[in-house]
Formats: C-alpha cells, sequence, structure tokens
C-alpha cells in the first residue's frame, strides 16, 4: 500500500536568488540605455546597442527664413519705448483794435499725455530673414521704429482748464480750449521727439528682438532701420 506523498516546494533561498537575478538584470538593462543614450526609449536603445533591433534615426529640423517670419509676426506690436509729459499749453485770442481786457480770451491748460514708440512687426517681410546655408545662423532686420498713438497722446481724464481770462467785451469762442488740445498733443509729441524716443525705440527693439529669438537653437543678428525723422513722421 503506497502512502500519499506531499508535494515538495522550493525552500526560500530559491525566490531570493530569482529576486536577486531579477535586479542584476532589470539594472543591467538600465545601465545598458543610459551608456547607449540617444532619442529612443530604455527597451528600443538597449535593444539597438545589442543589435536585435536597428536604431531609430533621428530627424532633423528645418528651420526656414519664413517660419522665422510667421513667429516674429504673432507678436505684431512690439510697444518697446514710453514717454509720459506734462505741459503747460496756452492759447489766445485777441483784437489788433482793443485791448485783451476788453476783447480779448486767453486760455492756460495742463495737458498730459503719452508717446508710445516700438515696430510694427506685421510690416516684416520674408526678405527681411535670412537663414545661413549651414542652418545655424539667421539674421533678421527689423522695421523702422514709429509712433503708435500719435492722434491719441493726450490724457483727456487727466488734462484740464487751469485758467481762463475773457475780455469784458470778447466773443464767445466754444472752440478755445479744443484748440489748446489739439496745440497739446502736437507740443507733447515734438517733446517725445526731442528726447529721441524713435532712436530710443530702435534700440529697445532690437534688444528685444535679439532676447526674444534667443529661444532658438541658432545664432541669431538683429539689425533695426533707422528710424525717419519724428516730427516728419506723422
Amino acid at each position: 500500500m503506497q502512502e500519499n506523498q506531499t508535494p515538495r516546494r522550493p525552500s526560500g533561498w530559491r525566490y531570493v536568488a530569482i529576486g536577486v537575478l531579477t535586479f542584476i538584470f532589470t539594472a543591467s538593462l538600465f545601465m545598458a540605455g543610459l551608456i547607449l543614450g540617444g532619442g529612443a526609449s530604455l527597451v528600443d536603445r538597449t535593444l539597438s546597442g545589442l543589435g536585435i533591433v536597428s536604431a531609430p534615426t533621428p530627424t532633423p529640423a528645418v528651420i526656414s527664413g519664413d517660419a522665422i517670419v510667421q513667429q516674429i509676426r504673432q507678436i505684431s506690436r512690439l510697444e518697446t519705448t514710453t514717454y509720459s509729459i506734462e505741459r503747460v499749453i496756452e492759447v489766445r485770442q485777441s483784437d489788433s483794435t482793443w485791448p485783451d481786457w476788453l476783447r480779448g480770451d486767453r486760455l492756460l491748460l495742463i495737458a498730459h499725455g503719452t508717446v508710445i514708440a516700438g515696430i510694427d512687426l506685421e510690416q516684416l517681410q520674408s526678405s527681411d530673414v535670412v537663414v545661413a546655408p549651414d542652418g545655424k545662423t539667421f539674421t533678421v532686420t527689423l522695421p523702422a521704429a514709429r509712433i503708435f498713438n500719435p492722434n491719441s497722446i493726450l490724457d483727456n481724464a487727466r488734462t484740464r482748464v487751469y485758467d481762463r481770462q475773457q475780455g469784458l467785451l470778447a466773443p464767445p469762442n466754444d472752440n478755445l480750449e479744443t484748440e489748446a488740445r489739439r496745440a497739446a498733443e502736437s507740443q507733447l509729441l515734438a517733446a517725445a521727439c526731442e528726447e529721441d524716443i524713435l532712436g530710443r525705440a530702435t534700440e529697445d527693439g532690437r534688444i528685444a528682438m535679439t532676447n526674444m529669438l534667443a529661444l532658438f537653437d541658432m545664432e541669431v543678428v538683429v539689425h533695426s532701420r533707422p528710424a525717419p525723422p519724428c516730427t516728419e513722421s506723422y
């Protein structure tokens, strides 16, 4: 009569040995992947290094001048320089026949305004971006700087009439303040031009664009077209 035999279970050291071998294999796979490097996954790099599969061929990224132009145009306006100016403007109406205390009209206006200058990047043309034959360098020639708000310089909320003196027999002139505000915009723009706002905007724009284009993995050279005479531009 045969006795029932209970199946023998593997002893604990065998489990330990299996775990150690698994760890060694995984670690070896990881180290092989690090040594082989490349853009593939860890397993792909290891298998390609062992000759089991072929290594993937990287596709070079080609950056064209048109692509760079489209990227720059998306910025639209590069506002680089802002001048805030305050001026006291005087306008008067006189009668050559009579003295001002009788027929004159004098108005003082405290004018506040802001002049904004920069570069309109939507004016950039394809010919303004040149990529070197080796694809490692590109040159950008920016449009000339300009005043962005020549007709809206005056801050109407902060501009006010400081004083008005009318002669005893002066005819009514409801347009005198309007004329003062028009003169104020012209004088504020002239003041900004005297401070060379377009020259500052040209240099600030070149520096700003150089910093922006540094994100491309290429050497960048940025030139700026000279700004036109400020007082003759608008």
